[in-house]
């Protein structure tokens, strides 16, 4: 089979959705099956002649914000039309309803294939990144999300409850849940230690997050959580926040005057193949955000054996069940600040959980998951006819 993809975003961009679409790669081509991404280009890209080779075209792209680097594709390729024809795709998987995603259905209409998208983010939870009035940018987001999965052949999404929110936009497609994959066997025997001795930390309690810290994650409220939490273990715990983004100065700026300067750590962007050392080190994963669809991070944490605490949204409800192999809580500080001492104090509990949550992620495994992508295609190509 040939499946040409197009996505607004993709490597070297780290980011759950990227990785999703990367391992679907990995797992197309591992069966032998033929895949093109069609992605912006970016800045930081190492060798382009190598992306070309394997498959990974780029658009031209521009910055269109200084709160942090994100390329917008520039929907102009010239002789793309030539390209798809001699490429002979049985199916396009689009990952966005705007830009790269509307040449992807031009495209597949053009061709007679068919179109799948995947709904992957709640758009209007990020309206503060545009200055325009905020009702009007989530008013445009939902209608784009709206018009785009009306007009597509077949319609995914990674988690249940995001079924119900498409069908609050107005979408009467049937909607087919298809989780995101993750590598599992770089989860397997995590040397603990490493991060540890790099950041100091020593015998320490340790929470982490990993992530954009933007403030649709909701950080100011887990800062505020933690601080009730540092009351009581005092120079005994830490917080870890993994990533970068523009809220970063921000929280830096609320970690001190919370007094946590020196026990919240603001590790800035990583590689992402260290990514699993992060979580071999911390004692317990810290979610807030509730704009998540389903978080690769929740994947990675359970893969790693790591007990979740999370804010209870759609996201983490597709997820885990409370109590057994997570702990969602309402969104208030004292309860999720609650949850966590809990499991810090009740090393038996948090094992328990942990084994379920291990337990638990074999059901996102590449392999498992691309046979049902390729279920979903053949499901497409069948009804297109």
């Amino acid at each position: 089979m040939k499946v040409v993809i197009f996505t607004n975003a993709y490597d070297p961009i780290v980011s759950g959705v990227v990785t999703a679409i990367r391992f679907f790669r990995q797992g197309l081509i591992d069966l032998g099956h033929e895949v093109y991404i069609f992605a912006p280009d970016h800045k930081d890209i190492q060798d382009r002649q190598k992306d070309r080779a394997e498959g990974i075209f780029r658009f031209s792209a521009v910055n269109l914000t200084r709160q942090l680097y994100f390329p917008i594709a520039v929907p102009c390729y010239p002789g793309l039309t030539s390209l798809l024809r001699r490429i002979n795709p049985d199916v396009i998987h689009s990952h966005h309803p705007f830009v790269l995603g509307k040449v992807g259905l031009r495209l597949a209409r053009r061709l007679g294939v068919p179109l799948v998208y995947t709904f992957h983010t709640q758009y209007e939870q990020y309206s503060h990144y545009f200055p325009l009035p905020q009702n009007l940018v989530k008013w445009a987001g939902r209608k784009a999300v709206r018009d785009y999965a009306q007009s597509v052949d077949l319609l995914t999404t990674p988690a249940e409850s995001i079924a119900g929110l498409l069908r609050s936009y107005g979408v009467t497609k049937k909607v087919h849940i298809l989780p995101n994959p993750l590598d599992l066997a770089r989860y397997e025997r995590i040397d603990h230690q490493i991060i540890r001795n790099r950041y100091g930390i020593g015998r320490r309690k340790l929470l982490l997050f990993v992530g954009r810290i933007g403030r649709e994650k909701n950080l100011d409220f887990l800062l505020r959580a933690f601080a009730r939490l540092a009351e009581e273990f005092g120079d005994d715990i830490r917080l870890m926040l993994v990533g970068s983004g523009a809220a970063e100065e921000m929280l830096k700026k609320s970690a001190a005057g919370l007094g946590l300067a020196d026990r919240v750590i603001f590790t800035g962007a990583v590689n992402y193949e260290e990514i699993p050392l992060y979580y071999g080190a911390a004692d317990l994963f810290v979610m807030t955000s509730t704009s998540e669809v389903k978080p690769l991070v929740f994947i990675e944490a359970m893969a790693a054996g790591l007990p979740v605490v999370a804010v209870e949204a759609s996201g983490s409800k597709d997820t885990f069940t409370s109590g057994y192999n997570g702990i969602l809580t309402p969104e208030e500080v004292e309860a999720f600040a609650s949850a966590v001492r809990e499991l810090l104090r009740n090393d038996r509990r948090r094992l328990e959980i942990a084994q379920a949550a291990k337990e638990s992620a074999a059901r996102y495994s590449i392999k498992n998951l691309t046979q049902e992508l390729l279920t979903l295609y053949k499901e497409a190509i069948a009804e297109k006819g």
